[in-house]
Order: structure tokens, then sequence, then C-alpha cells
């Protein structure tokens, strides 16, 4: 639907530099999209996240699952 929204704007009469900054907030949200997507649903899964009604995350979250994964990785010393 962002996407779609984007679509519109893009159509749309308003002021270049409206249209401008309304755009490039899209793309920062559906930059978020794009980095939940490649997030594995068995890790969004361990995590205590709910794969079939997943809510976009926040940037906040997304790092924190990140940081979480990358901390299990970690070989121990």
């Amino acid at each position: 639907m962002l996407s779609l929204a984007k679509l519109a704007l893009l159509a749309s009469d308003e002021h270049p530099q409206k249209v401008e900054e309304a755009v490039s907030v899209m793309n920062r949200d559906l930059d978020l999209v794009v980095y939940q997507e490649e997030l594995p649903e068995v890790v969004l899964s361990s995590y205590g996240y709910d794969v079939e009604r997943l809510r976009v995350l926040t940037a906040t979250e997304l790092i924190q699952v990140r940081l979480k994964v990358l901390v299990t990785m970690r070989p121990f010393c």
C-alpha cells in the first residue's frame, strides 16, 4: 500500500518540494520493510514475533533483532 501511495503522490498536482519530502519519508519506510523481509521467519519467531500477523517493525526493533542474532552467532571464547 505504501508503494501505491507513493505512486499516487508522484502523479498528483502537489508542490514538487512537498512531493519530494513525502517521497523521501516513504522511501525510508519502504527500506524498513525490505530489511524486515530479509529476516528469516525462524529468527522472528524465536524472539516472540507472530510471523503470521507480523506488523512492520520500527528501526529500533530491527536493530535489536539484528544485534540479538549477532550475539547468538558469536563463538564462545
